[in-house]
């Protein structure tokens, strides 16, 4: 598997992607070039309504899209159901169930008239129910069952099993313990006081650094609470005397077949406290243990990239500029054995629950065809000092927040590749609508009758058409 996954990835200069697609154990290599209109007047159209980034919409337009506000009709119904209004009597409702109610019709009515959208971009997960309702030219940008890889304690239930029986092909994730399953094991390893003894535990669904801590002991880890404990990867390889994790950004367009795109820039996280190895009074320092953006941008020695022309200064640099700086520091072999082995550690991770994402995928989407969802992926890397890499997570929604010139540079090519990469057309609804049209024909005058003489059934006599 290591040889395939290092063979695979193929860099696509023009567009700043790579590109891996297994099907059967083979790999091709595909490009997409996509227009926004056409010459028809057609157009496409992003429902942005779920999304608070602007960024989104920039590119949206720039790509000669439509961005659509307005609620989807989905969204209204569900809204409607989860507000709790719907279910009381009339008699009971208070006037503002009466409005929540009247604002999800409405919504629900003007949706049902408009112009269907083409892709429909959410900041949250989707559920099953969801990806059932796509037409055949819908894109959604999550696809259902995410959590699998997304989900702290599933990647490392899915990551253990799988290390069990490959160990040298997956040794690149931290020794996982997914609590309170393991709590026993976990007691059991935590007391041995072999090896390591600093262990980080993590709330399986938390982001943001919120509820994570260092610890040496069980005796502060509740056993009963959804997370999972890991062993503490205490010798990082240091930028002037710093910790730093990387963002490596991954666009997903298909689980059947899987099609994985490297985006070819990201980010680099630098802590903003100076690096020393775990003791037991330092465990509580945050700034110093945990790359978190959001942990570190509230210290006063935060520094903020001012200009995308200068990305080596500041807590929160580019990726581009760290493999000019790996190779500067610690030599060329350094730098393309990290990337080799990042590569495959990314092909690896998403393998591990590809089974998984592929059943809940053709449970809900019948049609064949192109995809129907893609995933933008932040995978989180740790590199430590022999330049290993160390998968931390995997985000299924990195957050697109711009608040410096860098996260805007980044981040609005990212969402313009992925926009160009997962093949929206302008006419996509005016052809599967034809398409509808024609299986309905040969449905009703069958589907084995020539185009051009076609056979129409009465009662044992026919008539050509």
């Amino acid at each position: 598997m290591a040889k395939s996954a290092e063979t695979a990835l193929c860099v696509m200069k023009r567009c700043d992607v790579a590109l891996v697609a297994f099907i059967d154990g083979g790999v091709i290599i595909i490009g997409v070039v996509v227009d926004g209109s056409c010459s028809s007047g057609e157009i496409v159209v992003v429902n942005v309504s779920n999304c608070r980034y602007e960024v989104v919409r920039s590119a949206a337009k720039s790509a000669g899209w439509r961005v659509e506000e307005d609620e989807d009709e989905y969204d209204a119904l569900v809204a409607d159901a989860t507000a709790g209004t719907a279910a009381a009597a009339p008699a009971t409702r208070t006037a503002h169930q009466q409005a929540v109610i009247l604002r999800h019709h409405h919504a629900y009515a003007r949706a049902r008239t408009r112009e269907p959208w083409n892709v429909y971009w959410t900041d949250t997960s989707v559920s099953s129910q969801r990806a059932m309702r796509l037409e055949r030219f819908q894109r959604l940008n999550h696809f259902p069952g995410m959590y699998h890889l997304a989900r702290k304690g599933g990647l490392g239930k899915h990551l253990t099993q799988l290390a069990k029986l490959f160990p040298s092909d997956f040794s690149f994730f931290p020794q996982t313990w997914v609590l309170p399953q393991q709590w026993s094991e976990f007691k059991e390893r935590i007391e041995s006081g072999k090896g390591n003894r600093t262990f980080i535990i993590k709330p399986d669904a938390s982001c943001q650094g919120k509820g994570i801590f260092l610890t040496r002991t069980h005796e502060n880890v509740n056993p009963t609470e959804s997370q999972v404990a890991q062993r503490y990867l205490h010798k990082p390889l240091l930028i002037d005397g710093f910790k730093f994790d990387m963002r490596i950004y991954v666009i997903l367009t298909s689980v059947d077949p899987l099609r994985i795109f490297l985006f070819e820039d990201g980010l680099v996280r630098i802590c903003t406290q100076k690096y020393v190895e775990p003791r037991g009074r330092n465990l509580q320092k945050s700034r110093m243990h945990l790359t978190n953006y959001a942990i570190n941008k509230e210290s006063e020695d935060f520094v903020f990239n001012e200009a995308t022309s200068d990305p080596g200064t500041g807590n929160k640099r580019s990726l581009r500029w760290f493999w000019g700086w790996l190779e500067e520091q610690h030599g060329k072999d350094a730098r393309d054995g990290f990337v080799a082995e990042t590569h495959d550690m990314i092909i690896k991770s998403i393998i591990s629950v590809l089974p998984q994402l592929r059943h809940i995928y053709r449970s809900c989407v019948k049609h064949p065809g192109p995809s129907n969802c893609f995933e933008i992926l932040g995978f989180d890397v740790l590199m430590d000092r022999k330049f290993k890499p160390w998968l931390i997570e995997v985000n299924h929604s990195p957050s697109f927040a711009c608040d410096t010139p860098l996260d805007t540079d980044i981040k609005s090519r990212l969402i313009a590749k992925t926009m160009a990469l997962i093949g929206v057309h302008a006419s996509d609804k005016r052809k599967s609508r034809q398409r509808l049209k024609k299986d309905a024909q040969s449905r009703l005058y069958g589907a084995t009758a020539p185009k051009s003489r076609r056979r129409l059934q009465y009662d044992g006599a026919s008539t050509e058409s």
